[in-house]
């Protein structure tokens, strides 16, 4: 009799010890999965950042290329001779602009009589620096705080 009681009870369900080692595995899998995610986005977080900052090089560089250029206002803005859309001259300057409402703010090229041309989006500040030699050093901060330096040539 003590036989036949025990055959009806052999495996009717889990024991406690495998519920409790399968939640560790999958608690373990969760940890692992969570991990990689968060590497992942690491990466791609910093090649935007350096995929931001290359084009606001080149922006900058191309946009600067061949034409005097002055730094103004502390080293917050950058003044260089340009011509309207009409062919007139005048002064053409590169500074960070601050949108209204929520847009981001941009590093863009305006004129002394209005208008813009946004370079780069989603930056906090830039700074520029005459280095001499017809050499203009900028720093450029990004919102998410990867920063870019460079050097602008007069010249080029």
């Amino acid at each position: 009799m003590g036989k036949s009681l025990r055959r009806g009870r052999e495996r009717a369900a889990f024991t406690l010890v495998e519920a409790v080692a399968a939640l560790a595995l999958l608690t373990a899998a969760i940890g692992a999965w969570v991990e990689a995610v968060s590497a992942g986005l690491k990466v791609w977080t910093h090649e935007r950042a350096t995929l931001n900052g290359m084009a606001a090089e080149r922006a900058l560089a191309a946009y600067t290329k061949g034409k005097p250029l002055t730094v103004e206002d502390g080293g917050g803005r950058l003044s260089m001779p340009g011509l309207t859309k009409y062919g007139q001259p005048t002064t053409v300057y590169v500074e960070v602009y601050q949108p209204p409402k929520d847009a981001p703010a941009m590093l863009r090229v305006t004129t002394a009589i209005g208008g813009h041309m946004p370079l780069v989006e989603n930056v906090a500040s830039i700074s520029f620096t005459a280095l001499g030699n017809g050499h203009i050093g900028f720093r450029l901060v990004f919102l998410d705080s990867a920063v870019v330096m460079g050097v602008l040539d007069e010249t080029e």
